[in-house]
Formats: C-alpha cells, structure tokens, sequence
C-alpha cells in the first residue's frame, strides 16, 4: 500500500450463504446500541434493532454499514461464525472509500457476495 492511503475494517460473509446473522449478534449489536431487538413476524429470529419510543428508528441486519463499530466489535468478540449456520463472517482491511459489496444471486437461491474496488485481505495485521 502506498504511504497516506487511510485503511478501514470491513465485515464481508466469506460463504455462498451472504450476510446473515444470527439471533446472538443481533442482540449483541442491539445491546451496545442501547436500543432493543426487533423480532420477524411469523418466527423468533432477531432482524434488526430499534428504539420503540421513536417511530421509523428500526434498522435491519442487512442495512448495517460493514464499518459499524458495533458490527465489527460483535464479529471480533463473538467470532467469525456469528453468522447463521452456514455462514462466516471475516473481517479485513480495506483502503477508506475505496471498495463497494455488490451480491450475485446463484440459480439454488443462495448468493455471494462480490467485493469491487481496491480490497486486500490483510491477514494477522491489526490496526
């Protein structure tokens, strides 16, 4: 990398099953955020967070900047497979501003994600 480049952390699902997590990260998320869990209709899966005194503040897993500190904090301290079964999350560096995540849909339904830009997994090196 060159001198002067600012390098950002970056949560990316490393398995054709995309960005999902599970019912212990979203509660983790939610806690650090002081806000509460927000649960799907029709099942008990924890989707996303919110405050429920303020109307419109819910926010879904899937909205999450990749950068979120309380993202990236739940990943590091609850480890890679905070995801759902299936699914592992990794965190990596990046040059700040210079990536995008786009997903493919697969024809059996799944996808994967696809990281354009300048990325560079950085293993062993924290910042």
């Amino acid at each position: 990398m060159k001198p002067g480049i600012l390098i950002e952390r970056v949560v990316i699902s490393t398995t054709i099953s995309g960005f999902r997590l599970s019912n212990t990260a979203v509660a983790n998320i939610a806690r650090l955020k002081k806000l509460s869990p927000i649960e799907s209709l029709g099942d008990d899966r924890l989707i996303g967070w919110g405050d429920p005194d303020v109307p419109n503040s819910e926010v879904m897993f899937w909205d999450i900047d990749r950068t979120d500190p309380d993202l990236l904090e739940t990943i590091e301290s609850l480890g890679p497979e905070i995801g759902l079964p299936g699914v592992v999350l990794k965190v990596i560096h990046a040059p700040k501003g210079m990536w995008e995540i786009d997903l493919i849909d697969l024809p059996d339904g799944g996808q994967v994600e696809v990281l354009r830009g300048g990325i560079q997994p950085r293993e062993g090196k924290e910042l």
